[in-house]
């Protein structure tokens, strides 16, 4: 009886560990929200994570990250730092013209130093202006040291919905992902 009570103790400790891992994201994401005339990038970013890739001298030799981070900044150099990082090496086309991202909020150095924990995410928020009348096509390019991001590409629809009345909406889905190494 011992040996079956020993046995599913460990069995639902690893259910639960098993759980509990499959919850949580291990790499960045992104939510790219398209509206007339504005692109909005929210990122979650492990800064952590991304800060030591950039301090590793291999990474920047196999071609990983494009300029190693400096190992001793102050807190607001490394914020100044990563800030400047994210907006010039963003990419987006939006109807193939070319937008210069800015970066809308970027977590404070407090926020950078205090995050004790590997699997803290931090927002960082980009934005641009375009004078596209319709988005038809968007094409997005991250830095390289944020590896693996996993989007949300969200085209909001605004509409009045008048009080007790039914408002219907048809939604057209036409995604087509192309990816280039």
């Amino acid at each position: 009886m011992k040996l079956f009570s020993n046995f599913m103790f460990g069995l639902t400790a690893i259910m639960i560990v098993n759980l509990t891992q499959a919850h949580g994201l291990k790499e960045n994401s992104a939510q790219v929200i398209m509206r007339d005339g504005q692109v909005e990038i929210r990122l979650m970013v492990n800064i952590e994570r991304w800060q030591s890739l950039l301090q590793n001298d291999q990474a920047w030799l196999l071609g990983d990250v494009s300029q190693v981070m400096p190992k001793h900044l102050t807190d607001t150099q490394k914020s100044v730092f990563l800030s400047e990082l994210i907006s010039q090496n963003t990419l987006v086309k939006v109807n193939g013209t070319p937008l210069k991202m800015g970066v809308l909020y970027f977590p404070d150095a407090l926020d950078i130093e205090n995050d004790h924990h590997h699997d803290e995410y931090s927002e960082v928020v980009l934005s641009a202006q375009h004078q596209q009348g319709h988005i038809n096509h968007i094409s997005l390019a991250l830095p390289k040291s944020l590896g693996n991001v996993h989007s949300r590409f969200v085209q909001p629809s605004y509409r009045l919905l008048k009080a007790g009345n039914e408002t219907q909406l048809s939604f057209k889905r036409h995604l087509v992902a192309s990816g280039k190494p």
